[in-house]
């Protein structure tokens, strides 16, 4: 985590427009983990681009489960 807000407060200084969000593993975007990126995010007035399509084999198990 302190890797990738680094990254956002180095690509805000270079003219970054929004940060990428996705699943990563089992985590969805809700997850607690991603507080601190969607916190710096908001501190530094950048955009979150949620990318729908990144291919998690946990993910598309869940959508195409039975119950839904």
């Amino acid at each position: 985590m302190p890797d990738a807000l680094d990254q956002i407060r180095f690509a805000k200084i270079t003219a970054l427009a929004g940060v990428d969000a996705s699943v990563e593993g089992n985590r969805l975007l809700a997850d607690p983990v991603f507080l601190p990126i969607y916190d710096e995010a908001s501190r530094l007035d950048l955009a979150i681009a949620i990318h729908i399509a990144n291919g998690s084999p946990w993910l598309s198990d869940l959508y195409n489960h039975p119950v839904r």
